[in-house]
């Protein structure tokens, strides 16, 4: 995918069913070092967002899962992207769409 600004991202998504074996978080690991995504999107993951950060931070992610801790059966979509990925706050956004709207 190319973005308005020229830059090149891969973008991917998995419905991966469940995370809880070993042999699955390391297949995770290394489909990311294979792959190399700089976005993933997990359907159906079952780990809160912690416990998916220490099993990729091996691999240079970060990440965010909306896996409710309450429910032992609760599954979610969970994001990963590349550790250097730059981010930018909302508040930076917003003063670049009031300069450009003035």
């Amino acid at each position: 995918m190319t973005l308005p600004n020229g830059t090149n991202m891969k973008i991917m998504s998995l419905n991966v069913n469940c995370l809880s074996r070993p042999v699955s978080r390391a297949g995770l690991c290394d489909f990311l070092r294979f792959h190399k995504p700089d976005l993933l999107a997990l359907q159906e993951c079952n780990i809160e967002t912690e416990e998916l950060s220490n099993i990729i931070t091996v691999a240079n992610y970060k990440c965010f899962a909306n896996v409710s801790p309450l429910d032992m059966n609760a599954r979610g979509t969970a994001f990963l992207w590349k550790d250097s990925l730059q981010t930018v706050s909302y508040t930076h956004l917003r003063a670049h769409e009031t300069k450009a709207n003035l």
